[in-house]
C-alpha cells in the first residue's frame, strides 16, 4: 500500500480517521510496534504517520500493555537465561524452500519457511538462490 493511500484504507477498515485509530490502540496499552502489526502498517511507514500526525506523546512505554513491554529495561534478552537456538539450515535446505516457491514476496509470507534475508546472505542475491536451486532440481530430475 503506498504510503498516501494509507489513510484512506485506514478509514475503509475501521470506519474512523487513522488519527483516531493510532490513539485508540495507543490508549489500549499498544507499542508502536504493535500498532503497525495490527493495523497492517510497515513499521517505517507507521512511524512516519505518527511524527506526521504529532501522536509520538500518545504511546508511553510505562502504560504498555504487558505483551508490548521489552524483557528488560535495555530492550534485550535477560542476562543469563537462555535463549531459543537458531536454526541452522544447510545450502541445500534452503535451495529446496527456494525451488518451492521462488518468488521473494512470497518466499516471506509463508511462516514455515526460513527469512528470504537468510537465503540472501548466503547465496549473495535472490536470483543466485534461485539460480542454483534450478541447478540442484534439474540436477536430481537427471538421475
Amino acid at each position: 500500500m503506498a504510503y498516501h493511500n494509507i489513510p484512506f484504507a485506514i478509514r475503509k477498515e475501521f470506519d474512523e480517521p487513522m488519527s483516531d485509530v493510532i490513539k485508540g490502540f495507543a490508549q489500549m496499552g499498544y507499542s508502536m510496534l504493535a500498532t503497525s502489526r495490527a493495523m497492517g502498517i510497515g513499521t517505517q511507514a507507521m512511524s512516519a504517520w505518527i511524527k506526521r500526525l504529532g501522536l509520538r506523546h500518545h504511546f508511553d512505554r510505562s502504560n504498555y500493555n504487558e505483551v508490548c513491554k521489552p524483557i528488560n529495561k535495555k530492550g534485550g534478552w535477560p542476562k543469563g537465561e537462555k535463549r531459543d537456538r537458531r536454526v541452522k539450515y544447510t545450502d541445500r535446505e534452503l535451495l529446496s524452500y527456494v525451488a518451492t516457491c521462488p518468488q521473494y514476496h512470497k518466499f516471506n509470507e509463508r511462516p514455515e519457511f526460513p527469512a528470504g534475508s537468510t537465503v540472501i546472505r548466503r547465496f549473495g542475491s535472490w536470483n543466485n538462490a534461485k539460480c542454483k536451486a534450478k541447478e540442484m532440481t534439474n540436477g536430481f530430475n537427471k538421475s
